[in-house]
């Protein structure tokens, strides 16, 4: 891989390690340039949604879920990942 990321495969990558050191932020900025460069990819979606919730952003995680599923109805990771938003919502704690 070239020191730049070049495509949504690679921002996604990039995502995940940043997600993975707990750089939610950074994980989001990169996703969004995945998803930027495919919209067709619910794992992109998901890990966006993911990253946010952790940085205590329910709404735009849900709202981020709801964005997957317009592009990709059919996706039964999203489906999961919005169901469990929902269920969480009615929580204080997840």
């Amino acid at each position: 891989m070239s020191t730049s990321p070049q495509s949504a495969n690679d921002y996604y990558q990039i995502s995940i390690k940043k997600f993975n050191d707990k750089d939610y932020v950074g994980a989001i900025k990169n996703i969004e340039q995945a998803i930027s460069l495919n919209n067709k990819v619910p794992d992109y979606y998901n890990k966006k949604s993911q990253a946010e919730y952790n940085l205590g952003q329910k709404d735009q995680a849900l709202v981020t879920v709801q964005e997957g599923l317009k592009t990709n109805p059919g996706s039964d990771l999203l489906k999961s990942r919005l169901d469990v938003l929902q269920k969480s919502s009615f929580n204080s704690e997840f």
